[in-house]
């Protein structure tokens, strides 16, 4: 009878831990999910879950028109989402979009039929109660609202059946000039993001469970977005060059020296529309001032290239490279060759006094070397071994590859840059950046987007606090081109640690700030507010390494009305939201004074636009338009647990213990079968 109650015993813990382990599951594995806006079901998110839709699929159209007017490096862009409806019932429409990370968005209107309405800004949840509150009352009105940095939503009420509402947002840009050309990107779709767990970023890896479906704002067969656009350029030089990356164009030279562009075919909001133009050689001035004069002051945007390579210092600095690769699950298919042979690419550009090593990560982190190792030909050949026989798949746990970087020793003497090969897509930016202002010392951050639509935000940021440069590859055939211009800028820095003041002493107000190092081909571009009639400004910095320093007077600046006020006040905002010293209510009242004194939209304001007619609406269906997925994406091969595999687990895990209970009791029968008769 004592070994009989051991075996109960035995069993009654078995089963305990066994219920334990369904208790976790079989809530999670039946409950239902939650339709709150503001809960986020999953990991893999493909956007931000804003209501239910409950028209039907084809409901609403949408097609989109942009139209941008370039003035030497300053782009001032009309983007037009008309929404119409094809069914018989009346309509609320909602549509998740990006732009480019550095825009300032200022205006919007609502089109419908002959009537236009002017939207306004407003805080952002005075505008939302203002919009539901419309909305309730019958009356069309649409909302324009940032979710993050790069990522907007336009919300229209009451498109009434067989009506087109149209919704014209702008915003002003400036061209980004690299490598001795100018570029314009234009993002077209917001592609998943990946979510991190909740509570802080501690290191801790994610489990495969943790990786949700993705929502049905990117169903595998998803109605085509269309999208036109055309540009008015006056580059304000002669061009050697004007070249469209991955869209084709058509290109008319009007007499006046504009170009006039179209897109040649028909195409679809799944992939970055980039344009680069390139000036004849000496036909761009190493100084370019623009100044504007407004009620709030006299804003300047200043560019100031650094001498040409006959005058730059070619002394090469030793370095140890650290090659940061993203393997997650948004790598799968083209991003990952690109990544791969990007990497490749970086290693052939080491010399023998250089030392290296590589992390990759996914949902965890796996390393070449825990330090860095010399660039021996052993090395490198087993190096290149290592990235060959990587594969993409899991989660993006980035903060993961940042720690591994952040607390490997960097050896004296040499130059540290980390080089980061990744689409970006995550959903917690702002703790990664943060992560890397505080934790990256002296290092510098070299980033590289990899895919069709990366998340061109964090990548410029992350960059940017990193006294590095952003690069992107969007084709395999860029891999070479790309990857040579970043490594002859990671040997050739052309000034660092810089600082900006008036000649006087006075500091000055420029944006953004802190400002990154300069590499060959690479300007320093500046916005800020002028001090005085005729200021100096001063320039300080350290090239090779020696002090650097010079002055420039900007008294003979060209003037414009180009928007300089709310390109400097867009920039401010960005550098406020990452400022440690402010508190988060600091933070936002000092966002929303800026937004509303420039008239901006924020992470604290939105626009807004009511027609002040009532439309007599007793109901009206919601509609989210479905995204595109980005160009190259296999969302079939993405991480997902939106099976039923937690509800298996659970079935599984009561069989087992039916299985254990018969094998129990059979095997009692069988002893009090052979038990000695007394």
């Amino acid at each position: 009878m004592t070994s009989f109650y051991k075996k109960l015993a035995s069993l009654a813990v078995l089963v305990y831990l066994l219920g334990l382990i369904m208790a976790g599951w079989i809530p999670s594995a039946f409950a239902s999910p939650s339709s709150s806006s503001d809960v986020k079901t999953g990991l893999w998110l493909s956007g931000y879950q804003q209501g239910s839709a409950v028209a039907s699929a084809q409901a609403l159209t949408l097609t989109t028109d942009v139209n941008m007017t370039v003035s030497g490096m300053i782009n001032r862009v009309k983007v037009t989402q008309r929404f119409k409806n094809d069914s018989d019932e009346w309509v609320h429409g909602n549509y998740l979009f990006p732009l480019p990370e550095n825009s300032a968005v200022d205006s919007m209107t609502l089109q419908i039929g002959q009537r236009r309405i002017v939207g306004e800004i407003q805080e952002k949840q005075q505008a939302k109660a203002n919009f539901e509150r419309a909305k309730a009352q019958g009356k069309s009105a649409s909302l324009v609202s940032q979710h993050r940095a790069n990522v907007f939503e336009t919300q229209v009420a009451h498109i009434a059946p067989g009506e087109v509402v149209s919704i014209t947002i702008e915003y002003q840009e400036l061209a980004r000039f690299d490598s001795g050309h100018f570029e314009l990107r234009l993002p077209t779709v917001v592609a998943p993001r990946y979510q991190n767990p909740a509570g802080p970023l501690n290191g801790s890896e994610l489990r495969m469970s943790d990786i949700a479906k993705p929502s049905s704002r990117h169903p595998v067969n998803t109605p085509k977005l269309p999208i036109n656009l055309t540009i008015d350029l006056a580059p304000g030089f002669e061009l050697a060059s004007l070249t469209s990356l991955y869209h084709r164009i058509d290109t008319k030279m009007g007499s006046d020296g504009r170009y006039h562009i179209g897109l040649a075919e028909q195409v679809w909001a799944n992939k970055d529309f980039v344009l680069q133009w390139q000036p004849k050689l000496g036909a761009l001035p190493q100084a370019s001032v623009l100044k504007q004069t407004t009620a709030n002051g006299d804003f300047g945007l200043m560019m100031l290239l650094p001498s040409d390579d006959k005058h730059a210092s070619h002394e090469r600095l030793d370095r140890e490279m650290v090659f940061i690769i993203d393997v997650s699950g948004s790598m799968q298919g083209s991003s990952m060759v690109q990544a791969k042979q990007a990497l490749n690419y970086g290693l052939t550009r080491l010399q023998p006094q250089d030392s290296f090593t590589i992390i990759a990560f996914s949902t965890g982190v796996k390393l070449f070397s825990d330090r860095a190792l010399p660039a021996t030909a052993n090395n490198l050949w087993r190096a290149r071994t290592f990235v060959n026989n990587l594969q993409a798949g899991g989660g993006t746990n980035m903060h993961l590859a940042l720690d591994a970087a952040m607390h490997m020793s960097a050896q004296p003497n040499k130059l540290r840059q980390l080089m980061f090969l990744t689409d970006g897509s995550v959903s917690y930016e702002d703790k990664l950046l943060k992560k890397i202002e505080q934790g990256l010392g002296s290092s510098r951050l070299f980033t590289v987007g990899i895919g069709s639509a990366p998340n061109g935000y964090f990548m410029s940021k992350a960059a940017q606090l990193g006294r590095g440069s952003y690069s992107y590859i969007g084709d395999i055939n860029e891999v070479n081109e790309r990857m040579r211009e970043l490594f002859d800028k990671l040997a050739n820095p052309a000034l660092r640690d810089i600082r900006l003041q008036w000649a006087d002493g006075t500091p000055m107000d420029y944006w953004p700030n802190p400002l990154p190092d300069l590499y060959q081909g690479q300007p320093l571009l500046v916005s800020f507010k002028f001090h005085g009639k005729t200021p100096q400004l001063q320039i300080d910095g350290k090239r090779a390494n020696k002090r650097w320093q010079t002055l420039i007077t900007l008294d003979h600046s060209q003037q414009s009305n180009a928007g300089l006020d709310k390109l400097w006040a867009a920039q401010q905002i960005r550098s406020i939201e990452l400022r440690d010293d402010f508190s988060a209510t600091e933070k936002q009242s000092s966002i929303v004074k800026l937004a509303l004194d420039y008239q901006l939209v924020s992470r604290y304001t939105s626009l807004i636009a009511v027609d002040k007619t009532p439309r007599n609406v007793a109901q009206a269906l919601e509609q989210q338009i479905a995204l595109n997925m980005p160009e190259g994406w296999d969302m079939g091969r993405m991480p997902q647990t939106g099976t039923a595999s937690q509800l298996l687990m659970t079935l599984g895990s009561i069989l087992l213990l039916m299985s254990l209970l018969g094998l129990w009791s059979q095997r009692r029968r069988q002893g009090e079968q052979h038990a000695p008769v007394h």
